[in-house]
C-alpha cells in the first residue's frame, strides 16, 4: 500500500512516498496533500478502482456524509455511494499495490509473514482464526 500512496502523493504535486516518511500509514495526512488538488482514488494496473486507497477532500466527503445522514442512507452506505458526489481524479498505482488481503494465506503470498505482537491479555501470537479479515476464509 505504501507505493500505491506514495503514487496517489505524487500525483497530487506532493512529492513521493520517499517525501512522506509518514506515507506507508493507512491514511496520509491532509496537510500531506496541496490545497485544491481535489480527491485522489487508487486504480490498480488491471483497471479496478480501489475507494478505500484514495486522497479525498475531507469538506466535500462530510458534507457527502451530512447528505447520506439526512435521507437515512448512511448506515450500510457503500464507499463508492459517499464519493460519488465528489470530483475523483483517477490515479494508477503500481502492479499489486491494492491487492486484497483477506487471509493470513493471502498475507503470506504477498511476503507478510510477522503476526506481530501479541494482543493486550493474551498470552501468545494470535493465530488467523482469532481474527475477522471481513472477507473470504
Amino acid at each position: 500500500a505504501a507505493s500505491a500512496v506514495g503514487a496517489l502523493l505524487a500525483a497530487a504535486g506532493s512529492g513521493s512516498a520517499e517525501d512522506h516518511p509518514g506515507s506507508t500509514a493507512p491514511t496520509a495526512r491532509s496537510s500531506a496533500v496541496p490545497a485544491g488538488t481535489g480527491s485522489l482514488m487508487a486504480v490498480s494496473a488491471d483497471g479496478r478502482r480501489q475507494p478505500l486507497v484514495g486522497l479525498y477532500d475531507t469538506a466535500a466527503l462530510q458534507r457527502s456524509v451530512a447528505e447520506a445522514a439526512r435521507r437515512g442512507a448512511l448506515e450500510n452506505a457503500s464507499v463508492f455511494a459517499l464519493l460519488a458526489n465528489l470530483e475523483v481524479r483517477d490515479v494508477l498505482v503500481p502492479d499489486g499495490s491494492t491487492d486484497d488481503v483477506d487471509t493470513w494465506d493471502d498475507a503470506s503470498a504477498l511476503g507478510v509473514s510477522a503476526r506481530g505482537p501479541a494482543a493486550a491479555g493474551t498470552t501468545g501470537p494470535a493465530s488467523a482464526a482469532d481474527h475477522d479479515f471481513g472477507g473470504k476464509r
